[in-house]
């Protein structure tokens, strides 16, 4: 996510950033999740399966001083669902490979459901970024509110879950 992208997202959530418990799924460098601990994330979880990009986000932990309220899993994000603790505010930013192929579309967009329903606490959100155009919010069915904001080539999608 770009940073100026970021820096829009962050300014949607607003306060509500402030005392989160935030899990960052498909966690790459971890900015987004290192954004929301800056900003008063009382703890971040960071899930990102490949090794090299976990050892990255180990690094900006401990650049930024942030180790004693994170935690970085080395694993998918498919198969974390059922070790997840509840959380206030997901973010889910899956490759773009896998919502450009029909199936792994339908499979990534219903393991955002699952992780909404079972893991994000009721008046939590959930913020999925996904490449512009390619998605509606019609293509989120079951989800909780979506409410979608376009940034340059990114939609992002806000999910809010009802207290």
């Amino acid at each position: 996510m770009l940073d100026r992208v970021r820096e829009s997202v962050f300014g949607v959530l607003g306060a509500s950033v402030e005392g989160a418990r935030v899990l960052d799924l498909y966690a790459g460098t971890g900015s987004l999740g290192l954004e929301a601990l800056s900003r008063g994330a009382v703890e971040a979880v960071f899930v990102e399966r490949d090794p090299e990009a976990a050892a990255v986000i180990e690094a900006n932990v401990a650049k930024v001083k942030a180790g004693d309220r994170a935690a970085v899993v080395t694993d998918g994000a498919g198969r974390y669902l059922g070790l997840a603790s509840p959380c206030d505010l997901l973010f889910f930013d899956p490759p773009y490979a896998r919502l450009e192929d029909a199936d792994e579309r339908e499979e990534t967009l219903d393991l955002l459901l699952r992780y909404v329903e079972d893991v994000v606490q009721p008046g939590g959100h959930a913020v999925f970024h996904a490449p512009r155009d390619l998605l509606a919010v019609e293509d989120l069915v079951g989800l909780p509110f979506a409410e979608p904001r376009d940034w340059g080539t990114s939609t992002v999608f806000f999910v809010s879950k009802g207290a």
